[in-house]
């Protein structure tokens, strides 16, 4: 999507893409008990995992993502935009643009139904003022989408995926 829509390389958009969702990788490796039950009751209840992280755990998977590459000293606008992921809205306009397309991503891909979803439902009103404010267009995005979900079908093929358990 970086390269297409912004005429830029994406490097970081790329890592920040990779990388967001480093703190739930954290919290099943370190608190596997906890971050289950928190999974088990975001399920059973229909509630968002980052408020049920906060209530069970009192921080979210992103915020301990931000801490993790602040402290590793990776570039600054890595672990902001992974701490911004919930409220691009709120970020510093010096690097709105990656929180801003990891939020529409991330929706993006909860709306055409493409990964683990941690939002029981997003906020509509953010997805299209964050990809408005991307200068990204409703067909764009349908077309982004369009060609993940063909690539998904070929790892599928190539049998990278396994069925549903």
């Amino acid at each position: 999507m970086y390269r297409r829509e912004f005429e830029e390389p994406g490097e970081l958009a790329y890592i920040v893409g990779l990388l967001h969702n480093i703190g739930i990788i954290i919290e099943d490796q370190f608190l596997h008990h906890h971050f289950r039950r928190v999974l088990e009751y975001a399920a059973r209840l229909k509630r968002d995992l980052r408020d049920l992280e906060r209530a069970f755990l009192g921080y979210t998977h992103a915020e301990i993502g931000a801490a993790v590459f602040k402290d590793w000293a990776l570039p600054g606008n890595i672990s902001k935009a992974i701490g911004a992921k919930y409220h691009p809205d709120q970020a510093d306009s010096r690097y709105a643009r990656l929180p801003g397309s990891l939020y529409v991503a991330d929706a993006a891909c909860q709306q055409w139904g493409f990964r683990f979803a941690e939002f029981q439902s997003f906020n509509k009103q953010m997805f299209v003022t964050q990809r408005e404010a991307l200068g990204i267009q409703a067909k764009a995005l349908e077309h982004i989408m369009d060609e993940v979900e063909h690539a998904l079908h070929q790892l599928e093929s190539a049998g990278w995926f396994l069925g549903e358990p």
